[in-house]
Protein backbone atom coordinates (compact mmCIF):
# COMPACT_ATOMS: atom_id res chain seq x y z
CA UNK A 1 0.00 0.00 0.00
CA UNK A 2 1.29 3.66 -0.44
CA UNK A 3 1.91 5.62 2.38
CA UNK A 4 2.04 8.98 3.04
CA UNK A 5 2.90 10.97 5.86
CA UNK A 6 0.20 14.02 6.81
CA UNK A 7 -0.27 16.76 9.25
CA UNK A 8 -3.41 16.53 11.61
CA UNK A 9 -5.05 17.88 13.77
CA UNK A 10 -6.84 15.47 15.05
CA UNK A 11 -3.38 14.66 15.70
CA UNK A 12 -4.90 14.22 11.68
CA UNK A 13 -6.01 16.84 10.09
CA UNK A 14 -4.71 17.68 6.41
CA UNK A 15 -4.49 14.52 4.69
CA UNK A 16 -5.90 14.95 3.61
CA UNK A 17 -15.25 12.57 -33.14
CA UNK A 18 -12.80 12.55 -35.58
CA UNK A 19 -12.72 13.12 -39.30
CA UNK A 20 -10.09 11.44 -41.04
CA UNK A 21 -6.84 13.27 -41.29
CA UNK A 22 -3.19 12.00 -42.45
CA UNK A 23 0.21 13.54 -40.77
CA UNK A 24 0.13 15.91 -43.33
CA UNK A 25 -2.89 17.98 -43.33
CA UNK A 26 -3.32 19.53 -39.87
CA UNK A 27 -6.41 17.87 -39.31
CA UNK A 28 -9.23 19.82 -37.43
CA UNK A 29 -11.78 17.61 -35.92
CA UNK A 30 -14.95 19.73 -35.07
CA UNK A 31 -17.68 18.04 -33.08
CA UNK A 32 -21.58 19.66 -33.18
CA UNK A 33 -22.80 18.68 -30.04
CA UNK A 34 -26.50 16.65 -30.46
CA UNK A 35 -29.66 18.28 -28.67
CA UNK A 36 -30.34 18.11 -25.13
CA UNK A 37 -26.09 16.50 -24.03
CA UNK A 38 -24.26 19.27 -23.48
CA UNK A 39 -20.71 18.27 -25.03
CA UNK A 40 -18.96 19.89 -27.40
CA UNK A 41 -15.02 19.84 -28.88
CA UNK A 42 -13.02 21.71 -31.60
CA UNK A 43 -9.76 20.47 -32.02
CA UNK A 44 -6.75 21.08 -34.83
CA UNK A 45 -4.18 18.01 -34.11
CA UNK A 46 -0.59 19.08 -34.82
CA UNK A 47 1.13 18.14 -37.90
CA UNK A 48 2.95 14.81 -37.05
CA UNK A 49 -0.60 13.75 -35.27
CA UNK A 50 -2.07 10.78 -37.00
CA UNK A 51 -5.86 10.63 -35.90
CA UNK A 52 -8.18 7.47 -35.61
CA UNK A 53 -11.27 8.25 -35.13
CA UNK A 54 -14.06 6.84 -33.63
CA UNK A 55 -15.18 4.80 -37.58
CA UNK A 56 -11.43 3.78 -37.63
CA UNK A 57 -11.72 1.96 -34.59
CA UNK A 58 -11.49 -1.16 -36.06
CA UNK A 59 -8.28 -0.29 -37.63
CA UNK A 60 -6.91 -1.61 -33.95
CA UNK A 61 -6.27 -5.14 -33.61
CA UNK A 62 -4.97 -5.61 -30.43
CA UNK A 63 -3.33 -3.41 -27.61
CA UNK A 64 -1.87 -3.90 -23.84
CA UNK A 65 -4.37 -1.82 -21.04
CA UNK A 66 -1.67 0.94 -21.10
CA UNK A 67 -2.05 1.57 -25.41
CA UNK A 68 2.20 0.97 -25.39
CA UNK A 69 1.83 -1.72 -27.51
CA UNK A 70 -1.03 -1.79 -30.37
CA UNK A 71 -1.50 -3.75 -33.28
CA UNK A 72 -2.34 -1.99 -36.41
CA UNK A 73 -4.50 -3.55 -39.34
CA UNK A 74 -3.04 -1.79 -42.95
CA UNK A 75 -6.68 -2.03 -44.30
CA UNK A 76 -6.77 1.65 -42.61
CA UNK A 77 -4.76 3.48 -45.30
CA UNK A 78 -3.17 5.53 -42.79
CA UNK A 79 -1.01 2.49 -40.93
CA UNK A 80 1.10 1.66 -43.56
CA UNK A 81 2.50 5.85 -43.31
CA UNK A 82 2.96 5.63 -39.69
CA UNK A 83 6.52 6.28 -38.26
CA UNK A 84 8.63 6.94 -35.43
CA UNK A 85 7.91 10.03 -33.74
CA UNK A 86 4.22 9.96 -35.14
CA UNK A 87 1.98 10.77 -32.52
CA UNK A 88 -1.25 8.82 -32.21
CA UNK A 89 -4.65 9.65 -31.37
CA UNK A 90 -7.14 7.04 -30.40
CA UNK A 91 -10.76 8.25 -30.40
CA UNK A 92 -12.40 7.35 -27.05
CA UNK A 93 -8.61 6.27 -24.89
CA UNK A 94 -5.52 7.86 -25.65
CA UNK A 95 -2.71 9.79 -27.10
CA UNK A 96 0.85 8.13 -27.32
CA UNK A 97 4.25 8.81 -29.26
CA UNK A 98 5.73 6.04 -31.51
CA UNK A 99 9.22 4.91 -30.36
CA UNK A 100 9.38 2.00 -33.19
CA UNK A 101 7.53 0.32 -35.76
CA UNK A 102 7.88 -3.26 -36.84
CA UNK A 103 5.64 -4.44 -40.49
CA UNK A 104 4.27 -7.82 -39.91
CA UNK A 105 2.55 -8.34 -43.76
CA UNK A 106 -0.92 -7.21 -43.18
CA UNK A 107 -0.15 -5.55 -39.67
CA UNK A 108 2.12 -3.35 -38.76
CA UNK A 109 3.15 -3.30 -34.55
CA UNK A 110 3.88 -0.50 -32.53
CA UNK A 111 5.54 0.59 -29.37
CA UNK A 112 4.39 3.70 -28.06
CA UNK A 113 4.77 5.91 -25.03
CA UNK A 114 3.63 8.78 -22.96
CA UNK A 115 3.20 12.03 -24.74
CA UNK A 116 1.87 15.64 -23.19
CA UNK A 117 -1.39 17.47 -24.89
CA UNK A 118 0.45 20.17 -26.13
CA UNK A 119 2.50 17.95 -28.93
CA UNK A 120 -0.87 16.49 -30.03
CA UNK A 121 -2.89 19.65 -30.23
CA UNK A 122 -2.67 23.08 -32.01
CA UNK A 123 -5.95 24.80 -30.97
CA UNK A 124 -8.95 23.42 -28.97
CA UNK A 125 -11.91 23.82 -27.26
CA UNK A 126 -13.30 21.43 -24.98
CA UNK A 127 -16.05 21.56 -23.13
CA UNK A 128 -19.04 19.37 -21.00
CA UNK A 129 -21.46 19.69 -18.92
CA UNK A 130 -22.61 16.06 -17.52
CA UNK A 131 -24.45 14.68 -14.27
CA UNK A 132 -23.05 11.49 -13.12
CA UNK A 133 -25.03 8.52 -12.41
CA UNK A 134 -24.16 5.61 -10.83
CA UNK A 135 -24.97 2.89 -13.13
CA UNK A 136 -23.50 -0.62 -13.23
CA UNK A 137 -21.29 -0.54 -16.50
CA UNK A 138 -18.81 1.54 -14.28
CA UNK A 139 -17.80 -1.78 -12.78
CA UNK A 140 -16.32 -2.64 -16.17
CA UNK A 141 -13.29 -0.82 -15.84
CA UNK A 142 -12.63 -1.65 -12.08
CA UNK A 143 -8.32 -2.01 -11.99
CA UNK A 144 -6.93 -3.74 -9.26
CA UNK A 145 -3.19 -4.30 -8.31
CA UNK A 146 -1.57 -7.55 -8.58
CA UNK A 147 -0.53 -9.02 -5.52
CA UNK A 148 -3.45 -7.03 -3.50
CA UNK A 149 -6.49 -8.59 -2.35
CA UNK A 150 -8.80 -8.92 -5.06
CA UNK A 151 -12.62 -8.37 -5.47
CA UNK A 152 -14.27 -10.52 -3.12
CA UNK A 153 -17.76 -10.66 -5.28
CA UNK A 154 -19.36 -8.69 -7.51
CA UNK A 155 -23.48 -8.59 -8.46
CA UNK A 156 -25.52 -7.09 -10.75
CA UNK A 157 -25.32 -3.55 -8.85
CA UNK A 158 -22.77 -3.80 -6.31
CA UNK A 159 -19.30 -4.94 -5.99
CA UNK A 160 -16.62 -5.86 -3.01
CA UNK A 161 -13.31 -5.26 -2.27
CA UNK A 162 -11.06 -7.42 -0.01
CA UNK A 163 -9.15 -4.48 1.82
CA UNK A 164 -5.46 -5.35 4.15
CA UNK A 165 -3.94 -2.61 6.23
CA UNK A 166 -1.64 -5.35 8.24
CA UNK A 167 -1.67 -9.01 8.85
CA UNK A 168 -4.34 -8.49 11.55
CA UNK A 169 -6.61 -5.39 10.70
CA UNK A 170 -8.34 -6.36 7.17
CA UNK A 171 -11.42 -6.66 5.84
CA UNK A 172 -13.85 -5.55 3.25
CA UNK A 173 -15.84 -2.15 1.01
CA UNK A 174 -18.75 -2.62 -0.33
CA UNK A 175 -20.17 -0.62 -3.01
CA UNK A 176 -23.86 -0.50 -4.51
CA UNK A 177 -24.98 1.75 -7.90
CA UNK A 178 -28.15 2.78 -7.68
CA UNK A 179 -28.06 5.31 -10.11
CA UNK A 180 -29.14 8.20 -8.60
CA UNK A 181 -26.74 7.05 -5.69
CA UNK A 182 -23.94 5.15 -4.56
CA UNK A 183 -23.73 3.61 -1.42
CA UNK A 184 -20.80 2.44 0.34
CA UNK A 185 -20.01 0.79 3.41
CA UNK A 186 -16.71 -0.55 4.90
CA UNK A 187 -15.75 -2.48 8.53
CA UNK A 188 -12.15 -3.10 9.08
CA UNK A 189 -11.54 -5.18 11.77
CA UNK A 190 -8.63 -6.55 14.12
CA UNK A 191 -9.19 -9.65 16.58
CA UNK A 192 -5.91 -10.30 18.46
CA UNK A 193 -6.01 -11.50 21.89
CA UNK A 194 -7.67 -8.69 24.76
CA UNK A 195 -6.68 -6.25 21.94
CA UNK A 196 -9.13 -5.61 19.27
CA UNK A 197 -10.24 -2.73 17.23
CA UNK A 198 -12.80 -1.79 14.53
CA UNK A 199 -12.88 0.84 12.16
CA UNK A 200 -16.38 1.42 9.68
CA UNK A 201 -18.14 3.65 7.88
CA UNK A 202 -21.36 3.71 5.78
CA UNK A 203 -23.07 6.32 3.70
CA UNK A 204 -23.46 7.68 -0.11
CA UNK A 205 -23.21 10.09 -2.70
CA UNK A 206 -25.80 11.42 -4.19
CA UNK A 207 -25.38 12.15 -8.40
CA UNK A 208 -23.67 14.99 -9.39
CA UNK A 209 -23.07 17.45 -11.79
CA UNK A 210 -19.82 17.06 -13.59
CA UNK A 211 -18.75 20.26 -15.39
CA UNK A 212 -15.35 21.55 -17.13
CA UNK A 213 -13.77 23.40 -20.15
CA UNK A 214 -10.32 22.84 -21.77
CA UNK A 215 -8.26 25.74 -24.23
CA UNK A 216 -5.69 25.47 -26.66
CA UNK A 217 -4.34 27.75 -28.37
CA UNK A 218 -1.07 28.00 -30.63
CA UNK A 219 -0.56 24.13 -28.44
CA UNK A 220 -0.37 26.52 -25.57
CA UNK A 221 -3.09 25.60 -22.56
CA UNK A 222 -4.99 28.87 -22.26
CA UNK A 223 -7.91 27.66 -19.68
CA UNK A 224 -8.84 24.70 -17.78
CA UNK A 225 -11.84 24.84 -15.31
CA UNK A 226 -13.20 21.61 -13.39
CA UNK A 227 -16.02 21.98 -10.88
CA UNK A 228 -17.77 19.16 -9.70
CA UNK A 229 -20.71 20.77 -7.71
CA UNK A 230 -23.80 19.43 -5.61
CA UNK A 231 -21.29 16.17 -3.79
CA UNK A 232 -24.46 15.75 -1.26
CA UNK A 233 -24.63 12.63 1.16
CA UNK A 234 -23.85 11.57 3.96
CA UNK A 235 -21.11 9.26 6.18
CA UNK A 236 -21.34 7.88 9.59
CA UNK A 237 -17.56 7.12 10.87
CA UNK A 238 -16.99 5.23 14.05
CA UNK A 239 -14.21 3.86 15.66
CA UNK A 240 -14.08 0.86 18.49
CA UNK A 241 -10.88 0.24 20.29
CA UNK A 242 -10.08 -1.91 23.69
CA UNK A 243 -6.66 -2.66 25.37
CA UNK A 244 -3.10 -2.19 24.14
CA UNK A 245 -3.06 -1.22 20.53
CA UNK A 246 -0.63 0.46 18.29
CA UNK A 247 -2.31 0.84 15.20
CA UNK A 248 0.24 3.88 13.74
CA UNK A 249 -0.62 3.79 9.84
CA UNK A 250 -1.37 7.50 8.97
CA UNK A 251 -2.71 7.70 5.57
CA UNK A 252 -3.29 4.82 3.38
CA UNK A 253 -4.43 5.43 -0.10
CA UNK A 254 -6.20 2.29 -1.13
CA UNK A 255 -3.90 1.23 -4.42
CA UNK A 256 -6.75 0.69 -7.22
CA UNK A 257 -9.43 2.38 -8.92
CA UNK A 258 -12.58 1.32 -7.63
CA UNK A 259 -14.85 3.00 -10.22
CA UNK A 260 -14.12 4.83 -13.67
CA UNK A 261 -16.70 7.88 -14.61
CA UNK A 262 -16.06 8.29 -18.17
CA UNK A 263 -17.10 11.46 -20.35
CA UNK A 264 -16.27 11.20 -23.51
CA UNK A 265 -16.04 14.85 -25.53
CA UNK A 266 -15.28 14.74 -29.12
CA UNK A 267 -13.39 11.89 -28.65
CA UNK A 268 -11.29 13.01 -25.44
CA UNK A 269 -11.87 11.15 -22.37
CA UNK A 270 -12.13 12.53 -19.41
CA UNK A 271 -12.18 10.00 -16.78
CA UNK A 272 -13.00 10.85 -12.90
CA UNK A 273 -11.18 7.44 -11.25
CA UNK A 274 -12.67 6.57 -8.01
CA UNK A 275 -10.43 6.10 -5.29
CA UNK A 276 -9.95 5.75 -1.16
CA UNK A 277 -7.55 6.83 1.19
CA UNK A 278 -7.74 6.25 4.63
CA UNK A 279 -6.46 7.92 7.76
CA UNK A 280 -5.89 5.10 10.72
CA UNK A 281 -3.85 6.22 13.60
CA UNK A 282 -4.54 4.55 17.34
CA UNK A 283 -2.31 4.01 20.29
CA UNK A 284 -3.04 2.57 23.55
CA UNK A 285 -1.03 1.98 26.02
CA UNK A 286 -2.55 0.37 28.57
CA UNK A 287 -4.55 -3.20 29.07
CA UNK A 288 -7.47 -1.10 30.43
CA UNK A 289 -8.12 1.47 27.29
CA UNK A 290 -11.43 1.77 25.55
CA UNK A 291 -12.69 4.01 22.92
CA UNK A 292 -15.71 4.46 20.85
CA UNK A 293 -16.50 7.30 18.62
CA UNK A 294 -19.25 7.85 16.23
CA UNK A 295 -20.65 10.55 14.27
CA UNK A 296 -23.22 10.77 11.08
CA UNK A 297 -21.24 13.63 8.97
CA UNK A 298 -24.36 15.37 6.36
CA UNK A 299 -22.60 17.65 3.39
CA UNK A 300 -23.49 19.02 0.28
CA UNK A 301 -20.20 20.80 -1.54
CA UNK A 302 -18.85 21.67 -4.63
CA UNK A 303 -14.89 21.74 -5.72
CA UNK A 304 -13.34 22.13 -8.43
CA UNK A 305 -9.83 23.81 -9.98
CA UNK A 306 -9.72 26.45 -12.51
CA UNK A 307 -5.98 27.89 -14.51
CA UNK A 308 -6.41 30.81 -16.60
CA UNK A 309 -2.90 31.37 -18.07
CA UNK A 310 -0.65 31.65 -15.08
CA UNK A 311 -2.30 31.06 -11.50
CA UNK A 312 -4.43 28.40 -10.03
CA UNK A 313 -7.70 28.87 -8.65
CA UNK A 314 -10.10 26.42 -6.94
CA UNK A 315 -14.18 26.12 -6.17
CA UNK A 316 -14.10 25.63 -2.96
CA UNK A 317 -17.45 25.86 -1.39
CA UNK A 318 -18.14 23.30 1.73
CA UNK A 319 -21.95 23.97 1.53
CA UNK A 320 -23.82 23.42 4.62
CA UNK A 321 -22.02 20.64 7.12
CA UNK A 322 -23.65 18.56 10.25
CA UNK A 323 -21.92 16.79 12.91
CA UNK A 324 -24.35 14.66 14.63
CA UNK A 325 -22.65 12.31 17.85
CA UNK A 326 -23.88 10.92 21.19
CA UNK A 327 -21.90 12.30 23.71
CA UNK A 328 -23.56 10.51 26.47
CA UNK A 329 -21.89 7.29 24.73
CA UNK A 330 -18.83 8.33 23.04
CA UNK A 331 -15.13 8.30 24.93
CA UNK A 332 -11.71 7.35 25.23
CA UNK A 333 -11.26 5.59 28.87
CA UNK A 334 -7.74 5.11 29.77
CA UNK A 335 -5.57 5.42 32.56
CA UNK A 336 -2.38 7.05 30.67
CA UNK A 337 -2.44 9.07 27.84
CA UNK A 338 -3.70 7.72 24.49
CA UNK A 339 -5.18 8.75 21.26
CA UNK A 340 -7.30 6.89 18.55
CA UNK A 341 -8.00 8.56 15.12
CA UNK A 342 -9.85 7.34 12.04
CA UNK A 343 -10.97 9.36 8.53
CA UNK A 344 -11.19 8.17 5.01
CA UNK A 345 -12.24 10.76 1.79
CA UNK A 346 -15.32 10.13 -0.17
CA UNK A 347 -15.44 10.84 -2.50
CA UNK A 348 -11.87 11.01 -3.69
CA UNK A 349 -11.53 11.20 -7.94
CA UNK A 350 -8.28 11.10 -9.85
CA UNK A 351 -8.87 12.91 -13.09
CA UNK A 352 -7.38 11.91 -16.11
CA UNK A 353 -7.50 13.24 -19.59
CA UNK A 354 -6.49 11.15 -22.76
CA UNK A 355 -5.14 9.04 -20.50
CA UNK A 356 -2.88 11.64 -18.98
CA UNK A 357 -3.14 12.85 -14.97
CA UNK A 358 -3.53 15.86 -14.37
CA UNK A 359 -5.56 15.95 -10.96
CA UNK A 360 -4.26 13.37 -8.62
CA UNK A 361 -6.69 13.65 -6.32
CA UNK A 362 -10.08 16.29 -5.36
CA UNK A 363 -11.66 15.02 -2.77
CA UNK A 364 -13.67 15.88 0.61
CA UNK A 365 -12.51 14.21 3.87
CA UNK A 366 -14.11 13.14 7.04
CA UNK A 367 -11.78 12.65 10.15
CA UNK A 368 -13.15 11.49 14.01
CA UNK A 369 -10.23 11.21 16.81
CA UNK A 370 -10.20 11.57 20.50
CA UNK A 371 -7.60 11.92 22.93
CA UNK A 372 -6.52 11.58 26.90
CA UNK A 373 -3.88 13.42 28.31
CA UNK A 374 -2.72 12.86 31.85
CA UNK A 375 -0.57 14.83 34.27
CA UNK A 376 -2.03 18.00 36.01
CA UNK A 377 -4.07 19.04 33.95
CA UNK A 378 -5.95 15.20 32.77
CA UNK A 379 -8.00 16.21 29.63
CA UNK A 380 -10.59 14.14 27.00
CA UNK A 381 -11.33 15.17 24.48
CA UNK A 382 -13.19 13.84 20.86
CA UNK A 383 -13.27 15.85 17.85
CA UNK A 384 -14.21 15.56 14.14
CA UNK A 385 -13.45 17.62 10.93
CA UNK A 386 -14.61 18.05 7.40
CA UNK A 387 -11.92 19.33 4.83
CA UNK A 388 -11.71 19.58 0.82
CA UNK A 389 -8.70 19.35 -0.50
CA UNK A 390 -7.30 19.34 -4.08
CA UNK A 391 -3.65 18.32 -5.88
CA UNK A 392 -3.00 19.03 -9.61
CA UNK A 393 0.09 18.11 -11.88
CA UNK A 394 -0.18 19.67 -14.90
CA UNK A 395 2.58 18.15 -16.80
CA UNK A 396 0.71 16.46 -18.98
CA UNK A 397 -0.64 19.73 -20.10
CA UNK A 398 2.55 20.82 -21.54
CA UNK A 399 3.54 23.36 -17.87
CA UNK A 400 6.06 20.73 -16.79
CA UNK A 401 7.35 21.07 -13.16
CA UNK A 402 3.51 23.38 -12.68
CA UNK A 403 2.06 21.35 -9.99
CA UNK A 404 0.68 21.45 -6.30
CA UNK A 405 -2.16 21.15 -3.78
CA UNK A 406 -4.46 22.97 -2.13
CA UNK A 407 -6.82 23.12 0.52
CA UNK A 408 -10.48 24.08 -0.20
CA UNK A 409 -11.58 24.34 3.52
CA UNK A 410 -11.51 22.82 7.02
CA UNK A 411 -14.07 23.05 9.58
CA UNK A 412 -13.60 21.49 12.61
CA UNK A 413 -15.77 20.45 15.65
CA UNK A 414 -15.18 19.62 19.59
CA UNK A 415 -17.75 16.51 20.12
CA UNK A 416 -16.98 16.14 23.99
CA UNK A 417 -14.86 17.38 26.21
CA UNK A 418 -14.35 16.03 30.00
CA UNK A 419 -11.24 17.02 32.33
CA UNK A 420 -9.35 20.40 32.89
CA UNK A 421 -8.90 20.86 29.25
CA UNK A 422 -7.49 24.31 27.92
Amino acid sequence: MKKTVLNLTLILVSLILLQSCSKDSNPVTPVTPPANDSTFASITWTQGTVAFGENELGAIGSNNEDYTNITFNKSNTKVSGLDVDDIIFIYGKVIRKITSVTDLGNTVEVEAEAVNMNEAIDDATIYWDKEVRFTSDMKKDISIVSGYPTIRKEGAEDVTFEVKFSEDLKGTITLKLNDAKLDATCEVIKKKGASQSKYAFEGYLQKFKNQGKIVYENSSLKNYDHTMSGLQGEITLSLTATSQLSELFGAIELPFVLLQIPTVVGGVPVVLKLKMLFVVNTTFGTIDASAYIKTKFSYNSDVGLKYAGSTVGVTANAGPIQFESNSDSIHVATSAAAGANFGLTFPRFEVSILGGLVVPYIHTAFLIGGSFVTGLHPCMKIDASFIGAVGYDFDFFGLIGFGGSKTLWQIDKNLKKAGDCP
